[in-house]
C-alpha cells in the first residue's frame, strides 16, 4: 500500500540540558518515545543517572540514538526524572507519497 509509510530507523542526537536547584545526588533519567497512535514504547530509548550538585551547577546529556519511526505524525518524547515525567519534545515525521509518472511507450525497432 503506497500510502502506508514503511519502517525507518532515523539516527538522532538529543541534547538535553538540567540545573540542579534544590537536587543532590544521583538522579535517575530516563527517555521514552511515544507513537504518534498514542502507544509508548515499554522499552526507554535512553536510561541511566546523572549527579546533580545543587544550586545553579547542571548537567547536560548529548544522546545518540536510533529511533525506529513506524507511522507518521508527532513522536513525542517523553523525559522523566526519577518517576515523574519533567517535559517532553516533539519529533514531527511527515511521509508522502509520489508516483513517477510513466513516459509514452517507446517505439519497438
Amino acid at each position: 500500500d503506497p500510502g502506508q509509510m514503511p519502517a525507518i530507523t532515523i539516527a538522532l542526537k538529543m541534547v538535553v540540558m538540567f540545573k540542579s536547584g534544590e537536587a543532590k545526588g544521583s538522579v535517575p533519567i530516563k527517555i521514552s518515545i511515544t507513537k504518534p497512535s498514542g502507544l509508548t514504547d515499554e522499552k526507554p530509548v535512553w536510561e541511566g543517572t546523572i549527579p546533580f550538585e545543587g544550586g545553579v551547577r547542571g548537567q547536560n546529556l548529548i544522546i545518540n540514538m536510533n529511533a525506529k519511526m513506524t507511522e507518521a505524525g508527532p513522536y513525542w518524547f517523553n523525559i522523566f526524572i526519577g518517576a515523574r515525567l519533567a517535559t517532553r519534545t516533539p519529533l514531527d515525521i511527515i511521509y508522502t507519497f509520489t508516483k513517477i509518472a510513466e513516459g509514452p511507450p517507446r517505439p519497438q525497432s
